[in-house]
């Protein structure tokens, strides 16, 4: 539960995936009920506090899944198979020409959105962020379509379909072209995409 593993599952009191199941093993957990003098574990007020009313306790060997088993790991690594499929994202948000489809996996958060021709962040998402530029950090790759990306600077960038890319906070972005856009985001940051900003 190292809080680059967790810290993004609550923010403000809440819960980031609200629907989401929660699974922490016993030991695990208890361990992180003690102060952390290292910095790594998680904030016990920021994310322990959201988390303990909705989390599930499980032991080595328990089925949490048809054919998922929990194995404790040593380092506190994930040692098993995950998969979901992104067609049952565990969140949808839409927002006006597109939408994000958001899960989480493990340690991993994960985002498939779709940005329509017209669509630009100034004007469909930041109503929703209540932030003047986008300040989420997006790990992306471009399936399809483009889209052109102008950074608080000034500085401007156009990422098309194939390009891997790694965005800092701070930035507008919209589709160019006739064609959709659809980008994957593994940042954990996307857990706050098209959200109200705190």
């Amino acid at each position: 539960m190292h809080v680059d593993h967790v810290g993004w599952t609550a923010s403000d009191g809440g819960l980031t995936f609200a629907n989401a199941r929660r699974i922490a093993g016993e030991a695990e957990w208890a361990h992180w009920q003690q102060p952390d003098e290292s910095g790594v574990g998680p904030s016990p007020e920021g994310t322990l506090a959201p988390l303990a009313s909705r989390i599930e306790h499980v032991g080595d060997g328990e089925v949490i899944a048809p054919g998922v088993n929990v194995a404790d790991s040593e380092g506190g690594r994930v040692s098993g198979f995950l998969k979901k499929n992104i067609d049952k994202a565990d969140e949808l948000r839409t927002f006006e020409k597109g939408h994000l489809d958001a899960l989480a996996l493990g340690d991993v958060v994960f985002g498939r959105a779709v940005f329509e021709p017209g669509w630009k962040w100034s004007e469909c998402v930041k109503p929703i962020a209540g932030t003047e530029l986008c300040m989420v950090h997006h790990n992306g790759f471009v399936v399809s379509g483009s889209l052109h990306i102008v950074m608080e600077d000034g500085t401007e960038h156009d990422i098309n379909a194939g390009d891997v890319f790694v965005c800092p906070p701070g930035h507008d972005a919209w589709v160019t072209g006739d064609e959709a856009c659809i980008a994957y985001d593994f940042s954990p940051a996307a857990a706050d995409y098209a959200k109200p900003a705190e």
